[in-house]
């Protein structure tokens, strides 16, 4: 066996030997409540999901919001007012971002301009 062979041979049992890394999946499965009503004030919220690691913020409709994190499957948050629409993402601390999870949102009762469904 040349050297080089005998470098390669060692190359690839030394990668072979290093354990795979799982990739990430960050993913919210729930949030609730499940429904909304627009323009309600400070409404405590909880998503649940998978692969939430400590420094996760939740955001919604793009805008970060306070975020508890209480678990790698379950975090907290609250919506100062409820906007019409509702979309909840999380993002990890190494930057990695879930999909967007959408929250029915409905319209105050006596309204006569109802929220969009979302």
């Amino acid at each position: 066996m040349t050297r080089f062979s005998t470098l390669i041979a060692v190359i690839c049992t030394t990668l072979m030997s290093i354990p795979a890394v799982a990739a990430r999946k960050l993913e919210i499965t729930a949030v609730y409540p499940t429904r909304l009503v627009q323009g309600a004030p400070n409404v405590h919220m909880a998503a649940l999901g998978t692969d939430f690691t400590s420094g996760l913020v939740v955001y919604v409709n793009g805008i970060a919001e306070h975020t508890v994190v209480q678990g790698s499957t379950m975090v907290l948050f609250t919506l100062p007012v409820t906007p019409a629409r509702v979309q909840v993402t999380v993002r990890a601390a190494d930057g990695a971002i879930s999909k967007a999870f959408p929250v029915q949102v409905v319209a105050a009762p006596g309204t006569t301009n109802p929220a969009p469904i979302s």
